[in-house]
């Protein structure tokens, strides 16, 4: 089947999907407990489950199709953000009964995460699973996060990956100033022209551009970046070229 793209808004955040119709290929591992019917937080799950379908009606040519609401249960995010908890759904998209699909993308492994203050029977904040992630970087920044050294970079990433079901844990951090570092730095290179015989590539760096306070060692602001370099030509191997 063709890919396809569409945009999608969820959690405050546009987001454009390559999507197709394909099985579930979420990051909640099996296993994760599921949230009881009689928890505590159970009927505001119920609710914000209730607000995705209003979404999705809006349109009406697609339907979600649920998985179970399970627990987020990470001594990191009780460390950063204590007296909140956390709870992940995931969901598939199919065509609603009598919807010509023929150039509707649908998208597998969608995921949100929430924050719930369970005294108050209250959404705090929506995690998105796809994007920027801008919602968590605001998470660090209202409740004060400490970075100060490697330990609360580790603690932060831990709270980061179990939030978002991110396998990413081995993934280094980077202290670039006392107000600045970068969590979750990976690389890796990518062609971006061709000429037949030879291809331009460059080094992509992702991660996490963290600000801090450098009076107070608190975190300020969070942003995904990308970075490019090292651009050189190099020889298409003979088994490639022409692909």
């Amino acid at each position: 089947m063709a890919w396809t793209k569409r945009v999608t808004t969820w959690g405050g955040f546009a987001l454009a999907l390559a999507v197709w119709a394909a099985p579930a290929s979420g990051q909640i591992r099996p296993g994760v407990p599921a949230v009881e019917a009689g928890d505590q937080i159970a009927p505001v799950l119920a609710k914000q489950r209730e607000q995705i379908v209003a979404q999705y009606a809006k349109d009406g040519r697609i339907v979600p199709q649920f998985e179970a609401w399970v627990k987020v249960e990470s001594p990191a995010a009780a460390k950063l953000f204590p007296g909140l908890r956390f709870a992940s759904i995931e969901w598939n998209e199919s065509l609603a009964p009598g919807t010509d699909g023929g150039a509707i993308g649908l998208a597998a492994g969608l995921q949100t995460t929430i924050a719930i203050d369970p005294k108050a029977g209250a959404v705090i904040a929506e995690l998105s699973g796809h994007g920027n992630y801008e919602a968590f970087g605001e998470m660090l920044a209202k409740w004060r996060a400490p970075l100060r050294d490697q330990v609360d970079a580790t603690t932060i990433w831990a709270a980061f990956c179990a939030i978002h079901h991110k396998h990413w844990m081995d993934q280094p951090h980077e202290r670039v100033s006392d107000a600045e570092w970068r969590l979750g730095r990976y690389s890796y290179d990518q062609t971006v022209a061709s000429d037949g015989g030879f291809k331009t590539v460059v080094t992509k760096t992702h991660y996490k551009l963290v600000r801090v306070d450098p009076a107070t060692g608190r975190v300020t602001g969070w942003k995904s970046r990308v970075d490019s370099a090292n651009e050189r030509k190099v020889p298409v191997p003979v088994a490639e070229r022409g692909r």
